[in-house]
């Protein structure tokens, strides 16, 4: 009779923490789902900057500096880039590209180019587009940091090798 008993309760243990583990897996898939369509907005975003530089250096630019920034700052191939770093070039590429349009809506004669227009629109659009996915992907970090704090799940995750995930800033 013990035997059976103890049997049925390592079962219905087993069947929990495959439950929870199941869990946490596919939160933390939502997660890196979430963060290879940020990746991919990055990636495009990094690749629109060759054109723009290349638009803007035919026109005499009063802060030479500002382009310079922004062309060392692309210097490095993304690919090779770790996380980290990615981040970190990818939020200083935002001010020194917004710093470059507000130097170009002073100038008529760039203001004026249709290709630097275009490239302006896209590139709006994809940074309000990273801003709705930057949101989507905090609130899933967030989730599954949740999930990995609650009990019995905080244990699961320590067996398993769960680790919280940090949301961008």
């Amino acid at each position: 009779m013990f035997k059976i008993i103890s049997s049925i309760l390592i079962f219905i243990v087993v069947v929990i923490v495959a439950i929870i583990y199941n869990s946490l897996e596919k939160a933390r898939n939502r997660v890196k789902e979430e963060y290879s369509m940020t990746e991919i907005l990055l990636k495009k975003r990094w690749d629109i900057i060759p054109d723009l530089l290349e638009i803007l250096k035919n026109y005499p630019i009063y802060e030479e500096s500002t382009l310079e920034k922004l062309a060392k700052l692309r210097s490095e191939k993304y690919d090779e880039m770790k996380i980290e770093k990615r981040l970190t070039v990818d939020k200083n590429i935002s001010k020194v590209v917004f710093k470059i349009f507000e130097i170009a809506e002073s100038s008529p004669e760039i203001t004026s180019n249709e290709e630097f227009l275009k490239l302006s629109d896209e590139f709006v659009k994809l940074e309000e587009d990273i801003k709705k996915i930057r949101k989507n992907y905090n609130s899933t970090v967030k989730e599954y940091n949740k999930k990995l704090q609650g009990f019995p799940n905080n244990i699961i995750a320590i067996l398993f090798g769960f680790n919280e995930k940090e949301a961008f800033k």
